[in-house]
């Protein structure tokens, strides 16, 4: 639904723009369209590994391991799209993994404590590389076209028939109640938001700075949790949260001083972007959906598939 929420939406920017003639005539190009399904096929079979991750480790390992994609997309963003990192900045990158990761960390034990099989750890280690060939490939396709909207709407195309077909699959038809609601109409509003923050933060920031607006989104969504519920700020928490924080100014800092990256990280449209983007994530794990897990169906038996480990 959030696909075909965004399509519409970006069908509407081209009307506006007087591009949709433009994105028309695109959708006839054999290169252009496969530009543009390989990221949705790339999305689609990390959903579908997502799902067997789960078979392998609880939800909380399989968030903990997912952090790691930021070094495949550190690696390929260097490779592929060129993009200038100073070794203080890969500095900065390692403070935010470490943050991460320590976020996720058992409350219950203090300890970094994987419950996963082998080849649980073989999928994650598949999903991470995926995951970051996939945003690599977004950023590409989006900066090497003329117009946002024009390469979006295709990409939402094939992202609507791949995520629809993933549903035809895997969704029961005894669980589709559970997901009807105020509460999933407003996470379908959220995540159709994201995607296309998400995208043009992509197209005029990058990938790599899309990692550190993701990990800050924690920080006033942890904040704010607590004065409106209440909720109890550890000091893995505080520490965690404050690894992160130091992390940003350490990369945005040095962003400065270089002029390559300052020129698109320091953008005006640049840092609105992050900080709509951040704020939209930030409500999303404020204001959880209380409906937002339902059942699928595997060879195994049932299993509680949670929306939120979907990928974004």
């Amino acid at each position: 639904a959030s696909e075909l929420l965004k399509l519409f939406i970006t069908i509407s920017f081209l009307i506006r723009g007087h591009e949709l003639w433009i994105a028309l005539r695109g959708l006839l190009s054999f290169r252009e369209q496969c530009r543009s399904a390989v990221p949705a096929l790339l999305y689609a079979f990390n959903n579908q590994l997502a799902f067997w991750m789960l078979l392998e480790m609880d939800p909380g390992t399989m968030q903990l391991l997912s952090n790691f994609k930021l070094v495949p997309t550190v690696l390929l963003s260097v490779l592929f799209l060129k993009t200038s990192i100073s070794s203080v900045q890969y500095g900065a990158l390692g403070l935010l993994l470490i943050g991460s990761i320590a976020l996720h960390v058992s409350d219950d034990h203090g300890d970094l404590r994987v419950g996963s099989t082998h080849l649980g750890l073989w999928q994650a280690l598949i999903y991470c590389v995926i995951s970051g060939m996939a945003g690599v490939w977004c950023e590409k396709v989006l900066c090497e076209g003329s117009s946002l909207h024009v390469q979006n709407m295709h990409m939402y195309i094939w992202g609507f028939f791949t995520n629809a077909l993933w549903l035809r699959l895997h969704l029961q038809p005894d669980s589709i109640s559970g997901l009807l609601g105020m509460w999933s109409v407003a996470n379908i509003l959220n995540l159709a938001l994201t995607g296309l923050l998400i995208s043009a933060l992509l197209k005029y920031v990058g990938n790599v700075d899309k990692m550190f607006v993701v990990a800050a989104s924690v920080l006033p969504a942890g904040v704010a949790s607590h004065f409106l519920f209440g909720y109890h700020l550890t000091i893995r928490w505080l520490c965690s949260g404050g690894v992160i924080a130091t992390a940003i100014c350490i990369y945005a800092g040095k962003a400065d001083a270089l002029k390559s990256v300052s020129k698109r990280y320091c953008s005006r449209k640049g840092m609105l972007l992050s900080l709509a983007l951040c704020i939209v994530l930030a409500s999303y794990q404020i204001f959880p959906n209380p409906n937002a897990s339902y059942l699928l169906a595997n060879s195994k038996g049932k299993l509680t598939y949670s929306l939120r480990q979907s990928n974004a």
